[in-house]
């Protein structure tokens, strides 16, 4: 597991470690007494709709200490450095918003409430190899970055805004990573570990769509759009999975880049886009704006 001398070369990876190394910050760096800009109704609905993000933060801390590890005993030194930023920048979005809610006077919703948010993260700890805990990440990453973002973006001046916009730059470098080592191994993945990642792709997507649908009312009492944050989440992570490569078909909301050269059957029965803008109420045939944009 330990290398006496490891081969510290791949400067995909060492740049966004040195990048999160350069750009570090705690929650002692947070203005709190900035002003929350939110009534009762407003604190509530944060509460809630933070909820499964904030059980992502915890999750995503503890699978990355177990990757690491994984990455040590198969001798990736690359991907093993960053993980221990990546490590980093999760505890310190936990104990942002655990502090958060500490000013918001309410606790994160209920399991019973919202089951799926349990749901999601056993399904991300089912996967056998790094490979599918990058594949759970890079959808995981993309929900937080477009949740965070859409927050960035519309309540900038405000303390949540603020604080979402520190976390969604740390968010963005975690989707980076993902999308660094599922590009590396995916080609070198049979048929049946690529039919495991695209299932936990589709669990996951299936599973956010459900918890959209339950936090719908939470979104639009914070005045945030539905589509800003499930819809365009949904749009992307099929985006992405086509550009590293897992391609099911002609995902009608892939980019032209993603999709250039490759050939593609008619038809991608797994692809979730529609389905999950549907089920918010949105039209597929005009895909919502990404938050950030």
């Amino acid at each position: 597991m330990i290398r006496i001398r490891p081969r510290l070369e791949d400067h995909r990876y060492l740049r966004l470690f040195h990048i999160g190394a350069k750009h570090n910050w705690t929650a002692e760096e947070v203005d709190w007494s900035l002003p929350t800009g939110l009534d009762q109704r407003g604190a509530l609905a944060l509460s809630r709709l933070v909820s499964p993000i904030y059980l992502g933060e915890q999750s995503a801390m503890l699978g990355g200490a177990r990757a690491l590890l994984a990455f040590a005993e198969s001798g990736e030194s690359n991907p093993q450095l960053y993980m221990a930023s990546f490590i980093m920048d999760e505890a310190r979005h936990l104990e942002s918003i655990t502090r958060l809610y500490d000013l918001l006077g309410h606790d994160p919703i209920r399991i019973r409430e919202l089951p799926e948010m349990l749901q999601y993260h056993h399904r991300m700890r089912l996967g056998a190899t790094p490979l599918h805990w990058a594949m759970g990440i890079l959808v995981s990453d993309i929900f937080a970055r477009t949740f965070y973002g859409a927050f960035a973006k519309t309540k900038g001046s405000f303390l949540f805004g603020k604080l979402s916009t520190s976390i969604v730059v740390d968010e963005g470098r975690h989707q980076a990573f993902a999308e660094h080592y599922l590009s590396d191994h995916l080609p070198k993945a049979d048929s049946g570990l690529r039919q495991e990642l695209f299932d936990v792709k589709e669990d996951l997507l299936r599973i956010v769509g459900k918890m959209g649908v339950k936090l719908r009312d939470d979104a639009e009492a914070l005045g945030i759009e539905s589509q800003d944050i499930f819809g365009a989440f949904s749009e992307e992570v099929q985006e992405r999975s086509h550009h590293v490569g897992l391609r099911c078909g002609p995902c009608p909301h892939a980019t032209e880049h993603a999709t250039s050269g490759v050939d593609l059957s008619e038809q991608c029965a797994g692809c979730f886009v529609t389905r999950t803008l549907e089920g918010i109420g949105l039209q597929a045939d005009s895909p919502p704006e990404r938050a950030g944009e």
